[in-house]
C-alpha cells in the first residue's frame, strides 16, 4: 500500500490535477489525470473509481457501506458475498497510512 502524506490542511489527495481551495482534512483519490477542483469543503471524502464519484462526509462512512453498490459487478454469482468485503477492504485503504 502507498501511504500518502497530508497537506498544510490535512488533506490525504490522491491523483495528479487536483486543486484544493478552502478544503480541510478531505481524502481526495482521483484518477490520475482527471482535473477537479474541490472548493470550501471540509472532512468529506471525495474519491472516483471505474466513472463512479462518491462525495460524502467522514462521519456518514458507516452508510455509505450500506448503499455501496459495484453494478459492475451486480451479476457476478457472489456478488452479494463479495460486495461487503471489498468495500471494507476499500475503507481500510483509506483510513490506514493516509
Amino acid at each position: 500500500m502507498e501511504n500518502r502524506s497530508k497537506d498544510e490542511k490535512d488533506n490525504a489527495i490522491s491523483g495528479n490535477n487536483v486543486m484544493t481551495y478552502n478544503t480541510e482534512d478531505c481524502i481526495i483519490h482521483m484518477p490520475k489525470d482527471k482535473l477537479v477542483v474541490v472548493n470550501g469543503l471540509k472532512d468529506f471524502i471525495v474519491v472516483e473509481e471505474e466513472g463512479t464519484l462518491l462525495i460524502c462526509r467522514k462521519s456518514d462512512e458507516q452508510q455509505i457501506r450500506q448503499i455501496v453498490k459495484l453494478p459492475k459487478y451486480k451479476n457476478w454469482q457472489y456478488y452479494e458475498e463479495w460486495l461487503p468485503m471489498n468495500i471494507e477492504r476499500i475503507w481500510a485503504y483509506y483510513h490506514m497510512g493516509w
